[in-house]
């Protein structure tokens, strides 16, 4: 891998597992241990060369505001952690985010909507499908209920290998069409 620089975990029951980085591409991978031996002086051991393939994982998500006001701010959430969050009014903001293939859970949550109206739409590159879950959505919050605004959508998706360089998986609705739905109820 040419001198890539990996996590090396203590090795139990002779048995080591490598954490390798990001930018890793399939090919021949040759482990280089540098250790120290009695005599104080370091010696390098080698493995034999494994052939290992990487998968692409990494996927694109677009998604923000998509009212007729500029007002809410949304923020995406895997397993419990903030990977992505807009500005406020934000609209189409592009991430990337690296997943193995397979299928996870996320969150949207609309962190300010100040008219208790939270608009928002989520595009998913071509290597992902939505399980379940909605990728366009108007959510109304109340005063008593939910003060701030703050809301929770599950997004299920399966990942699948890819670059991920292609965002073609939008919502059937339309943006223009949600919000001039949006502005009939007063966003």
């Amino acid at each position: 891998m040419g001198g890539i620089v990996g996590n090396l975990e203590e090795p139990v029951n002779n048995v080591a597992r490598i954490t390798i980085p990001d930018d890793a591409v399939t090919g021949s991978l040759t482990l280089e241990v540098t250790r120290v031996t009695n005599t104080h002086i370091p010696e390098v051991v080698k493995s034999e060369p494994v052939d290992i393939e990487i998968v692409e994982s990494y996927i694109q998500i677009k998604y923000g505001d998509n009212g007729n006001f500029d007002d809410d701010q949304f923020a995406i959430y895997h397993n419990g952690i903030e990977v992505d969050k807009t500005a406020v009014g934000q609209r189409d903001k592009v991430f990337s985010y690296n997943l193995a293939v397979g299928q996870y859970s996320l969150e949207i949550k609309g962190l300010v909507a100040p008219d208790k109206i939270a608009t928002y739409s989520v595009c998913l590159s071509d290597n992902v499908v939505i399980v379940s879950g909605d990728s366009n959505g108007r959510v109304e919050t109340d005063e008593q209920a939910n003060p701030s605004g703050i809301f929770s959508n599950p997004l299920v998706i399966k990942v699948n290998s890819g670059d991920g360089q292609n965002i073609t998986s939008c919502s059937n609705v339309a943006s223009g069409v949600l919000s001039r739905m949006s502005a009939l109820n007063g966003d």
